[in-house]
């Protein structure tokens, strides 16, 4: 049974998280610390993605670790569990940064390494490539280009 006071958020640090410069199609994978353990069954409920610049992502929900094509010699596995894809126009323009969400979702959480993570990577979908973390705004902002922080929504069953 699932219930309200089994929600919690866990969050991405933009600092040493999804920093990398991502052209088209280039990924960048994280591990985000649950901190909460035992045998209940997790879920990922909703995503909130904020970030300096406005490029269309794709977030995968993966089962460990790693690209997601690292699952021994099998090439047909994949650790990706499930995926959502955010469009330039799905963002919010909040001051100088933009902001991407979705809620109602019901993503198991499954971590085969056993490590107590939330296994995420972010795919640049456009063609327009994502800065580095550090990168000087070039409207003189004073703003980073190339952060990315994300809030990941999570629930489990009592």
């Amino acid at each position: 049974m699932i219930v309200k006071e089994n929600f919690f958020y866990v969050e991405s640090n933009r600092l040493t998280q999804f920093t990398d410069a991502l052209v088209q199609y280039a990924s960048e994978y994280e591990t985000i610390a649950i901190h909460q353990t035992g045998p209940n069954k997790t879920y990922l409920t909703s995503l909130t993605l904020t970030t300096a610049t406005n490029h269309a992502f794709t977030i995968m929900v993966k089962s460990r670790s790693g690209s997601p094509d690292q699952l021994a010699a099998t090439p047909y596995k994949s650790s990706v569990i499930d995926y959502w894809k955010f469009d330039t126009t799905d963002a919010l323009a909040q001051g100088t940064q933009w902001i991407y969400a979705v809620t109602g979702m019901k993503i198991p959480v499954i971590d085969e390494e056993g490590t107590g993570s939330l296994h995420l990577g972010l795919v640049n979908e456009s063609s327009q490539t994502k800065a580095a973390l550090g990168t000087t705004s070039p409207a003189g902002t004073g703003i980073q280009f190339g952060y990315i922080h994300l809030r990941a929504g999570l629930i489990s069953e009592a």
